[in-house]
């Protein structure tokens, strides 16, 4: 404690209970898991101004302190708070000036303390394989010795508790005819018996997932509600997903959310699908999200699996996430078989990036801490790669509040223009040429033909006949080697 109260202990023995006080409360902050070393702090609150009240630990009197003026309620702080700190309290008051008429005491109040000696335990569900509604299943704990004290919760909260065997350092929560309503993320704990709120660190969290295998698995994606159609949406604009299946009206639709439901929805037949809004979003609303879907018979439940999660991203609200550069090296005319590269750069160092084709992401990269660029290599780049591109980042540690997307580059791959232009004229241009004297060597050719039919009637010579078919067939071979050789 970081404070006594001399004189706060009371006879107790004379103390009366009055009838007209209403029961206290008593409330724990923070409320969260609570480690060696933390400031922590007790509130007691009653039901009128000016009292005074008292704090009791495993009703032993610890401390007593009066509310300040026109209050009901006054806070007992613990500063650094230690493992024999760890114990069930409770709180009683009286009217300032009349010490021996009491309220009764508040309902307990159990302060636990994690200590960092212990380790952390394993959970695991039993079998392993998907699980189907009305199978029997089993959640195990394991923890570094034996003869310890399990309790297992569900999304935080205490479901039950477990005292292993001495020779035993495993604890088994039995389910019987597990349904949807057992799904969830489960987490246990443990503490040495005789040291009841000296607790172990929480184990990693395990996933109960309930589902019919028989069902098709739904899709989802996020619908734009920007311009740009990404997954990136601004502070205080509409989140809008669409999840679909071969079900249609005769299903019940879930959203869920890093894995809770969120909203539960019934088929569009305007959208074709179901169709969920979030409105006026929020940093928080960035996450990932799947959608499922549940057939609903007389007697029982048949739920789908999780569609495939789609990523969520609000744009950053803080002002230092200024928009990111984007640009394609070389940023000469790129020719198909190149190797490029397309580099974004952000105000600072250490930042996560990724990159988008036509509002599709094409992928991510970590840059280096000493670093605020990061740079996408392509190899031997094609026609299919053309398109336009555009970066986002977040910073580390905060991976849905991402900075707007860069402008857009647009890469173009094509062949050097001039010099196929020119290849190809000039090839036309000599094939023209060809066909043009394999022409008229074919029409010489012809007419030569027809001169020797009608000159055999003549009585020509027979040297003169001989010289002119030979210069004939000479005229006609040079043609037809100029056409080859062209």
């Amino acid at each position: 404690m970081s404070q006594s109260f001399p004189g706060c202990f009371y006879l107790l023995f004379f103390l009366t209970l009055d009838p007209w006080f209403s029961k206290p409360s008593i409330t724990l902050t923070p409320t969260q898991q609570i480690s060696t070393g933390m400031n922590v702090s007790i509130e007691c609150q009653g039901a009128e101004s000016y009292l005074t009240f008292s704090l009791f630990k495993s009703n032993n009197l610890i401390a007593s302190q009066e509310a300040e003026e026109n209050r009901n309620a006054t806070k007992f702080f613990f500063s650094e708070v230690r493992l024999e700190d760890g114990g069930s309290y409770t709180c009683r008051y009286h009217r300032i000036g009349f010490p021996f008429r009491w309220s009764e005491s508040s309902d307990p109040m159990e302060l636990v303390v994690t200590d960092s000696s212990l380790s952390k335990p394993s959970i695991k569900v039993l079998p392993n394989e998907r699980i189907s509604p009305g199978q029997n299943i089993t959640i195990e704990c394991q923890g570094p010795e034996k003869g310890l004290n399990f309790s297992l919760y569900k999304s935080g909260e205490l479901i039950t508790s477990q005292v292993t065997e001495s020779e035993r350092n495993r604890a088994e929560f039995p389910f019987f005819n597990v349904g949807l309503e057992d799904e969830g993320n489960y987490t246990c704990q443990y503490h040495r018996r005789g040291n009841p709120f000296a607790w172990s660190e929480p184990s990693n969290a395990t996933e109960l997932v309930v589902r019919d295998s028989s069902l098709s698995k739904p899709s989802i994606k996020v619908l734009p509600d920007e311009p740009v159609s990404t997954n990136v949406v601004s502070p205080g604009g509409n989140i809008i997903l669409r999840c679909a299946s071969d079900y249609r009206h005769d299903a019940i639709y879930y959203l869920h959310k890093d894995p809770p439901i969120l909203y539960s929805a019934y088929w569009n037949s305007e959208w074709g699908a179901v169709v969920f809004q979030i409105a006026n979003a929020r940093i928080s609303d960035g996450g990932t999200y799947t959608c499922s879907y549940c057939l609903k018979p007389v007697y029982q439940q048949w739920c789908s699996y999780r569609s495939d999660p789609v990523q969520v991203y609000i744009k950053g609200e803080n002002p230092s996430l200024s928009k990111p550069s984007i640009k394609v090296l070389p940023d000469e005319r790129i020719s198909p078989g190149q190797n490029i590269t397309i580099e974004c750069q952000g105000p600072e160092k250490g930042l996560n990036f990724s990159l988008y084709k036509s509002g599709e992401l094409i992928t991510s990269q970590v840059t280096e801490s000493e670093r605020n660029r990061a740079e996408f290599p392509f190899f031997n780049v094609g026609l299919e790669d053309e398109g336009n591109y555009t970066c986002q980042y977040h910073r580390r540690g905060n991976p849905f509040a991402w900075s707007e997307p860069s402008n857009a580059t647009e890469l173009v791959v094509r062949a050097s223009v001039g010099t196929t232009s020119l290849k190809a004229g000039s090839e036309m241009k000599r094939d023209c040429i060809r066909k043009g004297i394999l022409s008229f060597a074919s029409h010489v050719s012809r007419r030569v033909s027809q001169l020797d039919r009608e000159k055999d009637s003549q009585d020509l010579a027979l040297p003169e006949k001989l010289e002119r078919d030979s210069q004939t067939k000479l005229i006609v071979r040079l043609l037809v080697l100029l056409a080859q050789y062209w």
